[in-house]
């Protein structure tokens, strides 16, 4: 067997894949005409978030997805060259090296040999008319019995027996679930006057479904039964009426057995000339639109089981290095200045999710890009590193953020400007809609991109569900989004730094000198700091002090529990910009990796801090604000190597 790397890679991250057969490619029409309409349906599949996988068995080898040269191989050689290749048939076909194009019984079981649970058809054979007499069933039913795949169709054709049809998959033990309606549709037409099982009006609960049959690892399949489009309804009456013709014909030339089905479905498109293959299409791209549909939310539920949900900014970052040979420094402003301009990916959120993802942790980012150059760089990279996007919000006529930021000769930032406006359009009705990832996921992390309305309906969820969850406040201004009484007792881990501290605790206190630096802040001071938000509900906090290292506190009969971690020496300090999202970042992923209780505890967060400074270490020492040594951390996390400095 072989899987396009595409596909594997997808299926190993539970990424959202559609199986689809390759019978209606080789047997359903000409060429070219049968790999356009290949290429559309694969296409319909991408554009809804999904990867299409047509399946075949090519030279006595099963493929599980088709390149565009194979699947144009495969519609050039066509019914004369290509076994129609039923479950029964797959052994010999592979033996003795032939071509084959799987119908619904055989891409089913190939699916799930390869680890695929939907997949998109026209519509499953069935219980033939006279069945009784010639034993007539066909194998799609029995595949659905023993197969555990979700199989997306528009019905059981009319020229079937679907009474006994429906009888027969109910004694199989196979759900039959109506997609928007309550009637089982019969392929042309919406309505054949016999129920579904069950009845779902959305992708989210077919997807619910399919992944309780899994959880219960019962061994069946499932249909989702999706009616034919009303606009196309009327095309549809239409065939209905030449297939009703069509099997009275059958009846009078008394044509019976394995013969029916080729002489109905040739009379059919006779006459209709034509017509019938054209609704047959729409009928399989209105699937592929709804099995994609149901893949991503597929996807989402597995995902969010496992993964960190990461919420906040995904960004594009332009930072302008000073040249190192510049006399005139930085400090001056006003000026223009030698230097040079990298662009990279950033944003806090986006370089949590990177972070913990290279130390080990599944993650799963939920934030907002434009349908931009930048916006597709953020997921195309994201994506190819294993990072989870199917819950980034696309919006189309907003441009993707961007920061900007100016650092000196030693890699300190001087100053940046964040044009991270779109943030501000992912509102709580959003985070609404995905309360069940929530409610799953084993932790949140939540940066101040947001706005505070969206920020407190995540918290108030991660509170309700008992997920626990860490809040990290960006800057100075954006830790105001935080700064009332409702929102920090939902908190449980807050990680801001002694700038942010020391704004969110003035919020509070009279006492609280605003005016000091924070360079001068005293540990005492800090310490003060700190028991003023903790007073305010929040449960822990760790707060950055840059070359001081960090302070853990809690609350612990009205009075402050701490421990100081002096930073980590290093030998030469390139950069500093992403040493506090990597200390945070490997802080969560040993949290995500070892905290094996649901809440947070002082030892589970004093143990992470020692791989968030060691994170934090590798970062100041790379030119690159999340490198790719970070992925050493995830031996140090897991304890697989026993490192010195920790």
């Amino acid at each position: 067997m072989f899987i396009l790397p595409e596909i594997e890679k997808a299926i190993k991250e539970n990424r959202p894949v559609v199986a689809l057969e390759s019978t209606i490619i080789s047997h359903g029409m000409p060429y070219p005409e049968n790999f356009k309409t290949a290429i559309e349906v694969e296409d319909i599949i991408r554009k809804n978030g999904a990867i299409p996988a047509t399946i075949a068995i090519l030279d006595g080898i099963i493929r599980i997805g088709l390149d565009r040269e194979s699947l144009e191989r495969l519609a050039q050689l066509g019914p004369k060259n290509v076994r129609k290749v039923s479950r029964r048939d797959i052994p010999s076909v592979i033996a003795l090296k032939q071509h084959g194009a799987t119908t619904v019984s055989a891409t089913m079981a190939l699916a799930h040999m390869s680890g695929i649970s939907i997949f998109v058809t026209g519509g499953i054979g069935g219980v033939h008319r006279g069945a009784t007499q010639s034993m007539d069933v066909s194998a799609d039913l029995t595949e659905l019995g023993r197969t555990p795949v979700a199989v997306v169709c528009a019905g059981a054709k009319s020229i079937l027996d679907i009474g006994l049809t429906l009888e027969y998959l109910e004694t199989q033990g196979v759900p039959v679930v109506g997609y928007e309606t309550k009637e089982f549709p019969a392929f042309f037409t919406r309505h054949s006057g016999f129920e579904t099982s069950d009845s779902v009006n959305n992708p989210k609960d077919c997807a619910k479904i399919v992944n309780q049959m899994t959880e219960l690892n019962l061994k069946n399949g499932m249909l989702i039964a999706v009616p034919i489009p009303e606009k196309y309804e009327a095309q549809g009456a239409l065939i209905e009426q030449a297939t009703q013709q069509a099997l009275k014909e059958s009846e009078q030339q008394k044509v019976s057995g394995k013969d029916i089905t080729p002489f109905l479905l040739k009379r059919i498109n006779e006459i209709t000339k034509g017509e019938s293959l054209k609704a047959n299409i729409s009928l399989v791209k209105n699937n592929a639109e709804t099995g994609a549909k149901i893949a991503v939310e597929l996807s989402n539920i597995r995902v969010s089981s496992h993964n960190l949900l990461v919420f906040g900014g995904a960004v594009l970052d332009c930072v302008g290095h000073e040249d190192k040979n510049e006399k005139n420094r930085i400090s001056a402003i006003r000026s223009s200045h030698p230097g040079f301009i990298k662009w990279s990916l950033g944003g806090v959120a986006r370089n949590i999710a990177e972070v913990v993802h290279r130390c080990g942790g599944k993650v799963s980012l939920i934030s907002g890009v434009g349908d931009d150059d930048s916006g597709r760089k953020i997921l195309d990279h994201s994506n190819n590193l294993g990072i989870h996007t199917n819950l980034v919000i696309k919006f189309t006529n907003s441009r993707t953020g961007i920061w900007l930021a100016i650092v000196d000769q030693n890699g300190e930032l001087v100053t940046s400007i964040a044009d991270m406006s779109i943030f501000e359009l992912i509102t709580p009705n959003h985070i609404e809609k995905i309360s069940e990832n929530i409610k799953m996921s084993p932790m949140v992390f939540v940066d101040c991109n947001l706005s505070s309305e969206t920020i407190n309906k995540i918290l108030t969820y991660s509170r309700s569900f008992g997920v626990p969850n860490v809040v990290n406040t960006v800057s100075v201004e954006k830790s105001a989004r935080i700064c009332s009484n409702e929102t920090l007792q939902l908190i449980d881990l807050l990680t801001p730094n002694t700038l942010e501290l020391l704004e969110i605790a003035s919020k509070f206190s009279n006492k609280v000198n605003h005016s000091k630096n924070a360079e001068d802040l005293s540990i005492d001071s800090i310490l003060d700091l700190i028991l003023v938000i903790l007073n305010k509900g929040v449960k822990h906090i760790v707060v950055t002090c840059g070359h001081r290292g960090v302070i853990y506190g809690r609350l612990v009969e009205q009075k402050v529990v701490y421990e100081h971690f002096p930073a980590l020496p290093v030998e030469k300090v390139i950069n500093t910009n992403g040493a506090g999202d990597s200390f945070v970042g490997g802080l969560i992923a040993s949290l995500l990796i070892n905290n094996k209780n649901k809440q947070f505890s002082s030892e589970s967060i004093l143990s992470a801090i020692k791989f968030g400074l060691e994170a934090a270490k590798i970062t100041i020492q790379s030119e690159k604000t999340i490198p790719e040594e970070l992925n050493r951390i995830r031996n140090l996390i897991q304890g697989k190597i026993i490192n010195s400095s920790l």
